[in-house]
């Protein structure tokens, strides 16, 4: 029995390897592109769903991500907001080279990024999923068991970090977000920790504070990046149909468009207007005036354009596209290597490196200056 369903996870996985490799080399001989940029996506979300339980599903969830802001929303930006829509004209949103250019060049590049990170994982009888993932994680609780209080000691210096880090100077502030980034491995370890008591109850009230600090500042994104990787691991050796675990993305999906769509206008009354009153009472109510309006009408032009904007990595690509090599010539990599050793070096050995934000890689990939906000290539 178990060699049987062994041999048909490895001919699954086997599938979807191989619907992903053919993309990659069909995207590099057509210009089927809409079929094989769907393909590729729709692809990569069954394999994640699939795998959904039964692994850590973190590179099928990177690769899906590099689909949806890279193929995905710019396809929606050559379909809609093209350069006769208001909006997309307003804000200079529409794709800055032709959809042959863009999918000729991405499409080929993250097809190829997909299939060497989705690559199976396996030597001898070591695997990141299935039974031998289940023994792993058994012999992790048996030495979290035997140590009960080390969650607890991490979640606490990560909260303590968290309190800290806005008071110190920008040069420290990096490595204590590291710190207080590492609240999230200690609820990992409290959740596999079942001598933990109220266990249960310190996961609800994390979840709480993180909600409720995301209120607050009005950045949502560790909530939807942190939620997802965090729930890869909770989900571990949960059974549940490929449907359910479709159902439960779709509502997750629905969820962060809902979000998208307010936050534009939640930031405008708590950054610009100084709101005085509770901000979780203020979000709570543009969400409800939100859905009053009805489910649909997230998806119109208007409502859908948010989130296309945040999403639509594409667009950075295009503006980069468009300057290299018309504009300035080829660097040979010469900035990549700069951006990695900065990466590296703590800005209190190296003061003047380049600043987070993406303000110094706009300026010299694509020729813009960006204030007031971040975004990077």
């Amino acid at each position: 029995m178990f060699i049987a369903k062994h041999r048909i996870k490895r001919s699954k996985s086997f599938f979807y390897q191989l619907i992903l490799v053919m993309t990659f080399f069909l995207s590099l001989v057509t210009d089927w592109y809409e079929i094989l940029l769907f393909s590729l996506t729709g692809t990569l979300l069954i394999f994640f769903l699939d795998k959904l339980g039964k692994g850590i599903v973190l590179r099928e969830l990177i690769a899906f991500h590099s689909c949806f802001i890279c193929l995905v929303m710019p396809w929606v930006g050559y379909r809609l907001y093209t350069i006769e829509n208001p909006l997309a004209r307003m804000w200079m949103r529409y794709m800055p080279v032709s959809e042959s250019t863009y999918f000729s060049f991405v499409l080929p590049a993250v097809a190829g990024f997909a299939v060497a990170l989705c690559w199976p994982v396996r030597h001898g009888d070591i695997d990141d999923e299935g039974e031998y993932m289940y023994k792993y994680i058994a012999r992790m609780k048996m030495v979290l068991d035997s140590k009960p209080q080390t969650g607890m000691h991490i979640l606490g210096i990560g909260l303590i970090a968290s309190l800290i880090t806005p008071f110190l100077p920008t040069s420290l502030q990096f490595i204590w977000n590291l710190l207080a980034w590492s609240s999230f491995a200690g609820i990992l370890y409290i959740f596999f920790t079942h001598r933990f008591k109220h266990r249960i109850l310190i996961l609800i009230t994390f979840v709480g504070l993180i909600l409720e600090q995301a209120v607050h500042q009005g950045m949502f994104t560790i909530v939807a990046y942190m939620g997802i990787t965090i729930f890869s691991f909770l989900f571990l050796n949960k059974r549940a149909s490929l449907w359910k675990k479709l159902s439960m993305f779709i509502v997750s999906a629905f969820l962060l468009i809902l979000i998208q769509s307010i936050k534009s206008n939640f930031r405008t009354l708590t950054w610009n207007q100084n709101y005085s009153g509770n901000k979780t009472a203020l979000f709570v109510d543009l969400l409800s005036r939100k859905l009053d309006d009805g489910v649909f009408s997230l998806f119109n032009a208007a409502s859908f354009f948010p989130l296309y904007y945040r999403a639509n990595q594409g667009f950075n690509i295009g503006l980069v596209m468009r300057r290299f090599p018309a504009v300035e010539d080829f660097d040979n990599g010469n900035k990549l290597a700069l951006d990695v050793a900065a990466a590296i070096i703590p800005r209190f050995l190296w003061p003047d490196k380049p600043k987070a934000g993406g303000k110094y890689n706009m300026k010299y990939f694509t020729g813009y200056n960006i204030q007031g906000y971040s975004t990077n290539v």
